[in-house]
């Protein structure tokens, strides 16, 4: 009897540490089957962002738009935009990097979402510099906020129809039933109670103010200001719309100068062989090259009065049937 029990209870034993370690085998084999989709759904949602950037960048028009319809990510994802001195990328639920090195893009640094609103348009300063790439929440609305000096410079703004956007004047009342998340944009001076007024109006809201006449962009956190920021037209302008800190527009707005840099220079360089080529002849391109070696070298300081002649210059250049250098 004993050994028949012994016997018994070794069975029980056996049978208890064999489903145990079956079980175990079964959790890992899970847990790694979970994780393995995950880290493939990530790759298939990092495959849809960098297709859909592809279909932007390859419009001959000077912008192009995808609104959520057509940029759906076919999965909730989150989705974590960085930017730093050499590179920007986006990546998809913590696992899967989409490089965006060769990008200039303005994006809210983290977004859980299935679809994504996005735009390309052109940067030019004078010339064209680079396009740049615009993404946002569709569930977002932007209010642009007005007073009389700036109500006609407002109206003028033009947003692609993918985007909400309510233009208000600063005397009409926010109305919370307008939006859920606000991105609330100051063509005007905001006092301390406007900011907060702002803020308490909407479940989510992030401000920002715009100086047009010094040309410069303030965010908050709350009712603190951020640093002034400079932009340089309105597409840069733009960009402050869309991301989400000052250290990012001030990352972004960064890489973009640097292409305006390059670009500069490579213009500087063809004018010089243009008044090479020219030597002897009516056209004299020397003014022109002059003044793009200091708008590379300067840059930013007095960009708007240089950007300003070198139009000028070019233009003067054409009208005397000379080939123009951009």
């Amino acid at each position: 009897m004993n050994k028949k029990g012994q016997a018994e209870q070794f069975n029980w034993l056996f049978v208890i540490i064999a489903g145990a370690i079956v079980l175990s085998f079964f959790a890992v084999f899970t847990s790694r089957y979970v994780t393995i989709q995950e880290k493939r759904q990530s790759a298939t949602v990092a495959k849809t962002l960098s297709e859909n950037i592809q279909l932007l960048q390859a419009s001959t028009s000077k912008e192009h738009y995808l609104d959520d319809s057509a940029f759906s990510l076919g999965v909730t994802a989150l989705l974590a935009y960085t930017c730093n001195k050499d590179e920007s990328s986006l990546t998809v639920d913590n696992q899967f990097t989409q490089d965006l090195k060769n990008e200039v893009v303005f994006a809210p640094t983290t977004l859980r979402t299935d679809a994504l609103d996005a735009w390309i348009y052109s940067w030019n300063y004078p010339y064209f510099i680079t396009p740049l790439l615009y993404f946002s929440d569709p569930t977002l609305t932007y209010f642009l906020i007005y007073d009389r000096g700036s109500r006609d410079y407002v109206q003028g703004l033009d947003l692609p129809k993918i985007f909400t956007v309510i233009r208000q004047d600063k005397d009409t009342p926010f109305d919370p039933r307008a939006a859920r998340k606000a991105r609330i944009i100051y063509f005007t001076q905001p006092s301390q109670q406007d900011l907060k007024t702002a803020a308490a109006s909407y479940e989510e809201a992030s401000i920002l103010s715009v100086d047009t006449q010094q040309e410069y962009v303030i965010f908050y956190e709350g009712t603190t200001p951020s640093q002034p920021i400079p932009y340089y037209g309105e597409a840069l302008l733009y960009g402050a719309f869309f991301t989400s800190t000052p250290e990012q527009y001030t990352c972004s707005l960064s890489r973009a100068t640097r292409r305006l840099k390059r670009t500069t220079a490579i213009y500087s360089t063809k004018a010089l062989l243009l008044n090479q080529a020219a030597s002897g002849q009516a056209c004299d391109y020397s003014t022109l090259q002059q003044a793009l070696t200091q708008y590379a070298t300067t840059f930013p300081r007095n960009s708007q009065s240089l950007s300003a002649a070198l139009i000028k210059i070019n233009e003067a250049l054409g009208g005397h049937e000379c080939p123009t250098v951009f």
